[in-house]
């Protein structure tokens, strides 16, 4: 159990980098519009803002696509444990709770099977006291 507390082993070594990058970029375009600002050309402005939603939307767009696509990974347990097994085949915990997931799949579709065979025999049973008019 205490390994699901250290989960946070793997984004606190990449908060730096990405730190980094996102103020190099930051750095990167605050040059670039001020460099079209200081030639004080006319309309230095709309070129600086054409310039940012050049860049930002393909970005947020990427961005969200792949949310999106990444999000249907956890759509359920099963999903879940069958990419870990795919991705990790040596991860001996993704295939023992995939092995659970499909175990518990199991027993619910033979719960269901032998909910409806009770369903049936009860009908089946409540057929003839409705018929006779036993109450």
């Amino acid at each position: 159990m205490d390994e699901y507390v250290n989960e946070y082993r793997m984004y606190l070594p990449v908060l730096a980098p990405i730190t980094l990058i996102v103020l190099g970029l930051f750095m990167g375009l605050w040059r670039l519009l001020a460099k079209y600002q200081s030639n004080k050309m006319g309309g230095s402005d709309q070129i600086g803002n054409a310039i940012f939603v050049t860049l930002a939307i393909p970005v947020a767009i990427a961005l969200g696509f792949t949310t999106y696509e990444r999000n249907k990974d956890y759509s359920d347990a099963l999903h879940v444990w069958s990419d870990n097994v795919e991705k990790t085949p040596s991860n001996p915990r993704a295939h023992n709770n995939l092995a659970f997931v499909l175990f518990q799949g199991v027993v619910r579709r033979r719960q269901l099977m032998r909910l409806k065979r009770q369903l049936n025999y009860i009908l089946i049973l409540q057929m003839p006291i409705a018929v006779l008019g036993i109450t």
